[in-house]
């Protein structure tokens, strides 16, 4: 066994698993209905090794960031731009002459906008301080405003100002890029292109790199779930020993695994369940139900897992289940509204519940 504990080693894969879900994250805004889920389990012939986890990850991450970084470059330029244009559009159709307050010898002047909703609350807390508060109108969710304030209140409208999440447009008279509304509408334009671009490329990346992040999650799983293990195991320096429940139709499956992995160097044995139970070692409870019937389970174990020789109740709960539903919404619309629901539900992907809960609501409403 390597030196490193598991606990550390365990820890590290949970660090690389997380960083697999924001790849698949950033995939998921450009593909909503990809199914990008790992739900054929983890085929042990096809991993990479632990070491070579990180820097296959990482060379994904540092393309993607690096798009990523330039393309949040474009899109703040973007809206600084917009907001440019917006506030010169304003500003050509009110009339009101900023000249006469910029060179005021006792008072400073503030000119920009706030959120809607902080109108109220801006004032409030302004009312103390001789201030003349004008608002001028609106942009979008904006209000713009103009404030004229004593200068040795400086601080305390600082902070005021900062707490209403005001955006400082500065004096037009001192913007040096006097531009016409033509040049900024087409500096927008060029920046909604360069933007097109950039996620047309991090795109490009990410769909070369779906088999990647699938064979990482896979190697990622495979190797928590052999650390996991190692902690069940007893060992020697040469020699490892673990006893486990396999279900009957596993077992000649995982003794061939086992013996390709080892290169035959081990010893299998197997007890029966019956042989188990005779020796009083209880096996525990797995429940195998057909597909149809998978969603009852969920309602099964909310009242405890049935013990190994007992009867799987999950058949005779979804007859009950759905013939009671049945009988209480009997009118053939209520059923029809049920199955609809239901139906519905079956197209969210996120939360594996809400699928399962969406099959029994199409049952009952076919009921």
């Amino acid at each position: 066994f390597k030196k490193i504990p598991v606990d550390e080693r365990i820890f590290k894969l949970k660090e690389f698993e997380k960083r697999v879900d924001y790849l698949y994250s950033l995939v998921r805004t450009f593909w909503e209905e990809l199914d990008v889920e790992n739900e054929k389990g983890i085929d042990i012939f096809n991993i990479i090794k632990e070491e070579d986890i990180e820097s296959m990850l990482t060379g994904i991450e540092s393309k993607v960031n690096d798009l990523n970084t330039k393309l949040e470059e474009v899109r703040n330029k973007k809206v600084e731009e917009e907001l440019r244009l917006k506030k010169n559009i304003f500003l050509s159709q009110v009339d009101l002459d900023l000249k006469e307050y910029q060179n005021l010898k006792f008072f400073g002047i503030y000119f920009g906008s706030i959120p809607s909703f902080n109108k109220q609350g801006i004032s409030n807390a302004l009312k103390d301080f001789s201030c003349e508060l004008k608002f001028l109108g609106d942009i979008e969710k904006e209000s713009v405003i103009l404030l004229i304030y004593p200068k040795n209140f400086q601080t305390s409208i600082d902070s005021v100002l900062k707490n209403a999440y005001f955006k400082d447009f500065g004096f037009p008279e001192e913007d040096k890029e006097k531009r016409g509304f033509l040049t900024m509408g087409l500096s927008i334009i060029g920046l909604q292109d360069e933007e097109i671009w950039y996620e047309k490329k991090i795109k490009e990346v990410l769909e070369k790199s779906i088999s990647n992040f699938n064979l990482l999650e896979s190697s990622i799983q495979y190797y928590q779930a052999l650390y996991k293990l190692e902690k069940e195991m007893a060992s020697s320096k040469d020699v490892v020993l673990i006893s486990c429940w396999v279900p009957d139709k596993k077992l000649e499956k995982l003794k061939a695994v086992i013996e390709v992995v080892t290169n035959k160097k081990c010893v299998i044995t197997s007890l029966p369940d019956y042989e188990a139970i005779e020796d009083g070692i209880i096996p525990p409870t797995k429940l195998a139900n057909p597909s149809f019937l998978k969603p009852f389970e969920g309602l099964v174990l909310n009242f405890g897992v049935p013990k190994y020789e007992e009867v799987d109740p999950t058949p005779i709960v979804a007859v009950s289940y759905v013939l009671m539903y049945g009988i209480m919404f009997g009118d053939l619309g209520q059923g029809l509204v049920l199955f609809l629901i239901g139906l519905m539900g079956l197209f969210v992907k996120k939360f594996s519940f809400i699928k399962s809960l969406s099959k029994i609501i199409c049952y009952v409403g076919i009921s």
